[in-house]
């Protein structure tokens, strides 16, 4: 597996998917986990709701775009992130008010390891993207605060449980902080607090590379400092018209839960944890433009602004759920409730899947055909060699030593001389992109094409 740099905590929690369950479970792990997710969503929910409204709810869910995308791609910590957080939320805001009560009765056992449990999660959601401490811990402290407005009160029992939360959660975190230490040499950093120095050296026969790497502050990898234009432009392409049927019923929701003043009810601070989860998640990446696609300012599913405000996922199901318990209240209503849930679930289906080329059918094309250049290199290249493209990284490693993105010249030059047996995985090169390699001396000679895409021997 390759880990992405400073980000240890998905690739540890896949680790004991493997061994539990080998390839199967690095498949199947996150879609499992989101199945069971839904148990403390569905409890999670108002207890007013008919059972319809809630399986309505779930169904919303479990076919928003953004959630189908990410439990396929499973490798992507986000949804992992997700599902663990819900049951967090749960644990603490919903399953311990029944265990407090149950204390009181003389069983306080069950408290003690809801508690327990909402720490280790805790630990793991922070240890896989530390730097979503910033809708995390409110979302934690939200949760103890819904708690504690049960009407049975016992201060010492306040104090114990929350310490029985702290120290599972305080020692999966050192887990982390040890993993890191051992792997960068750094204490206390993550993710893109890394920065890794690579020195070359070069002989007559082979090309030795060794990397150290060096952490620099946290203040410094605060992404693209505060730029409004490029938050109204991502929160308008994305959250609005993106998402348009659910930016709808949410504004929806919103005029419902104003007209029943959720500000003097329990409602409150689920409303505060949303919001100010999908406020912070906006403003904090919404600064940067995302140009993964290969079209300039194109707006895709596969965009990483879409990925990293994962949890709006939740607000706009809750949000189609006060719609539907609203519409549910009258029989005159509920065939409209039904074709809205069809219509929601039927429209993220499709965006998820043929919206766009970045959707899942796409996507299954391209994994394809990747699958086929890595079968022919493997057949026509040696190991030894070295495959140079913008994009060979995901194609051909870990199988062969691949470079991306694409060296200059010069340096292709100083490998080149080396010996190292080197081919160059490109866009099918016509007259034109040919004279431009043999103006730098060298030429190319086709070996396989596959789409759009030939790898070439460079001689």
């Amino acid at each position: 597996m390759v880990a992405p740099i400073g980000f240890l905590g998905m690739p540890l929690i896949l680790s004991f998917a493997y061994r539990l369950l080998g390839s199967a479970g690095l498949n199947f792990f996150v879609p499992l986990l989101a199945l069971l997710t839904l148990i403390p969503l569905w409890k999670s929910l108002p207890q007013k709701w008919p059972r319809a409204v809630k399986l309505m709810t779930l169904i919303v869910w479990m076919s928003f775009p953004s959630v189908i995308l990410y439990t396929n791609r499973g490798a992507f910590p986000q949804m992992t992130q997700l599902c663990l957080m819900i049951w967090v939320w749960y644990l603490i805001a919903h399953a311990n008010i029944e265990f407090r009560i149950s204390y009181f009765a003389g069983r306080f056992q069950s408290g003690e390891i809801a508690r327990i449990m909402a720490g280790f999660l805790s630990g793991f959601a922070l240890m896989i993207r530390p730097i979503e401490a910033i809708w995390i811990i409110p979302v934690i402290i939200l949760a103890f605060t819904l708690n504690s407005l049960s009407e049975i009160r016992n201060t010492k029992y306040e104090i114990r449980s929350i310490l029985l939360f702290l120290i599972p959660l305080l020692l999966i975190l050192l887990v982390g902080a040890k993993l890191g230490s051992e792997t960068y040499g750094h204490w206390f950093v993550s993710g893109y607090q890394i920065r890794p120095e690579v020195a070359v050296a070069l002989n007559e026969e082979v090309l030795v590379a060794s990397t150290e790497s060096n952490a620099v502050s946290f203040i410094s990898v605060l992404p693209f400092g505060f730029h409004p234009k490029n938050i109204w432009w991502n929160f308008k392409n994305y959250i609005i018209w993106f998402f348009l049927p659910w930016m709808s019923l949410l504004l929806g929701s919103l005029a419902i839960l104003y007209k029943e003043k959720f500000w003097k009810s329990r409602s409150l601070w689920p409303v505060i944890a949303l919001a100010w989860t999908v406020l912070i998640l906006t403003v904090f990446y919404g600064n940067g433009i995302y140009q993964d696609h290969v079209r300039l300012n194109e707006i895709s599913i596969g965009n990483s602004f879409i990925r990293y405000i994962l949890p709006i996922s939740v607000v706009f199901s809750i949000s189609a759920g006060f719609i539907f318990s609203r519409l549910w209240s009258r029989w005159s209503l509920k065939i409209f409730a039904l074709c809205l849930a069809v219509g929601l679930t039927t429209f993220g289906l499709w965006t998820a899947i043929h919206r766009d080329d970045e959707g899942i059918a796409a996507i299954e094309q391209e994994l394809i055909a990747y699958q086929s250049a890595r079968e022919a290199a493997a057949k026509n290249f040696p190991k030894e060699g070295i495959i140079l493209s913008d994009r060979s990284d995901k194609i051909f490693f870990p199988a062969h030593l691949a470079v991306s993105p694409m060296p200059d010249f010069d340096k292709i030059t100083d490998l080149f001389v080396t010996g190292i047996k080197l081919r160059v995985y490109l866009p099918t090169q016509d007259e034109k992109g040919l004279a431009v390699w043999q103006e730098n001396g060298f030429n190319l000679r086709p070996i396989f094409t596959t789409g759009n895409q030939t790898l070439y021997d460079v001689y």
